[in-house]
């Protein structure tokens, strides 16, 4: 058997010193669009139904201001902070009518909805 030596070959680099991992907590900034102040004055204004099914919300959370006209695709950048696109809408309500087609939103509430998006998209086109 050979002998542990441990000291590196001859003519090799001698190897560097380990260093501590730098665990410091990561930080987000957040850009201010001014969405919250606009959801807050709408919270007031509005009684707490949502627009498609009219049901009562108890507690309102960002993700039941729905955009009618979608925000995210850069389609509409005027309409981000327009009051008239943003409704009240339960979390089940904004999840399908932003995944689901059109086509298949049947019932009196989704076409008072797509009425809606038919007058902000004839508006937009006016801004």
């Amino acid at each position: 058997m050979r002998e542990f030596k441990p000291y590196p070959k001859k003519g090799m680099p001698p190897k560097k010193e380990k260093k501590a991992l730098k665990r410091t907590p990561i930080k987000k900034k957040f850009k201010v669009t001014g969405e919250m102040e606009l959801f807050e004055e709408i919270a007031e204004e509005r009684p707490w139904n949502c627009f498609v099914t009219g049901e009562q919300l108890f507690e309102l959370t960002p993700t039941q201001f729905m955009h009618v006209l979608p925000k995210a695709l850069n389609k509409y950048p005027k309409m981000k902070l327009y009051k008239d696109n943003i409704v009240l809408a339960s979390n089940d309500t904004h999840y399908k009518w932003d995944h689901t087609p059109r086509s298949q939103l049947i019932g009196d509430g989704w076409d008072r909805l797509r009425k809606l998006e038919a007058e902000l998209k004839a508006r937009y086109k006016e801004l």
